[in-house]
């Protein structure tokens, strides 16, 4: 459960019942483990997939009531993290951020059975990617860059992370009291999100925030 690579992936077959007991969804998906920390937890998170044995078929089912976006390319059955009381508190800061200029992931309270044996309860989490914004904010994934951390390459074609590193060093390096360098680099970021991300993580009290989960 350590591993994340496709060779440790495995074909699942997913059935997600409505609350009468309902079979609103079932198909093949492509399953592995979520995560970092939480992958030592009893009960993992698993990243669901819409490629599978059976090809690539989106996930066309609307699971969250509050969204009207009802297709989806990768889902998380998230689990609490490492430790239980991060369950509550991981969703509880999601709802708390709403309101913000962020992007707030949607997810779902759900019973989980594994080949039939209970497995606990989870929730069903949006996960942010290049399929993500393509679908909510029509972004092509070639137009899609991601990076994390100190500006590593997650998603995109090498040296898309230039301009990001770049505008690192002019913050960095120049003095933001002057005007002008204020002004220059609010026209390279949203000023406004990134303010909001700072004190959203700093009011939660995240302290596996700025040196991981950073992107």
């Amino acid at each position: 459960y350590s591993y994340n690579s496709d060779e440790w992936a495995r074909n699942i077959y997913l059935e997600y019942f409505e609350k009468d007991g309902s079979l609103a969804f079932d198909r093949y998906v492509k399953g592995e483990m979520n995560g970092t920390g939480g992958r030592h937890a009893p009960q993992k998170s698993i990243r669901l997939s819409s490629r599978s044995i059976e090809g690539r078929e989106l996930f066309k089912y609307k699971f969250f009531d509050e969204k009207e976006i009802a297709v989806f390319d990768k889902l998380v059955l998230r689990n609490g993290g490492h430790r239980p009381d991060c369950f509550p508190r991981d969703n509880l800061g999601d709802r708390i951020c709403e309101g913000l200029k962020l992007e707030v992931p949607n997810y779902k309270l759900v019973t989980v059975f594994i080949d039939g044996e209970y497995w606990g309860i989870q929730c069903i989490k949006e996960r942010f990617d290049d399929a993500y914004f393509q679908y909510n904010y029509n972004i092509k994934s070639e137009n899609f860059v991601m990076v994390e951390l100190k500006g590593t390459l997650t998603e995109g074609n090498e040296g898309d992370e230039d301009s990001y590193l770049q505008l690192v060093d002019f913050v960095s390096s120049a003095d933001m009291n002057n005007t002008a360098n204020y002004e220059y680099a609010a026209t390279q970021m949203d000023l406004e999100n990134y303010m909001d991300f700072i004190i959203a993580e700093s009011y939660i009290g995240n302290i596996d925030f700025p040196n991981n989960n950073t992107r």
